[in-house]
């Protein structure tokens, strides 16, 4: 699977870059500070959009990666542990929602569940959606 990092800020592309990087089965073939780049790589690349420091809003921001790269499978990374944040980002056509605090834990298993077709919640989330 290959996988394009954007992110605003270049520390968190730079930890994201390093989390994967301990993954065989996971290329970063790339890594923007805007969803404006060409898409790289085979069609079934999966896009890891940070979303969480946002100023146009995150559904905005989704919508126009989907639209920009409608074969793609998009993991959004997010700062809210809320499920009304992870339900409005897979509205928006994000395939994940994993909260950058659990990016280290939860990334590897989220890239790999969209790049199967599944969506995926970080589990804090789900547990609150679930009324757990």
């Amino acid at each position: 699977m290959t996988t394009l990092i954007i992110s605003a800020d270049a520390a968190t592309r730079t930890h994201l870059r390093a989390v994967l990087a301990r993954c065989s089965d996971i290329d970063t073939v790339s890594e923007a500070d805007s969803a404006e780049p060409p898409l790289v790589g085979d069609p079934h690349t999966v896009i890891l959009a940070d979303v969480s420091d946002e100023t146009k809003g995150v559904p905005g921001t989704l919508r126009g990666i989907r639209a920009r790269y409608p074969r793609a499978s998009i993991l959004a990374l997010g700062s809210y542990c809320d499920s009304r944040f992870a339900v409005r980002a897979l509205h928006a056509g994000a395939n994940a929602y994993v909260l950058r605090e659990r990016s280290s834990e939860d990334l590897a298993g989220a890239l790999r569940a969209v790049d199967s077709g599944r969506v995926y919640v970080s589990p804090g989330i789900a547990g609150i959606a679930a009324g757990d």
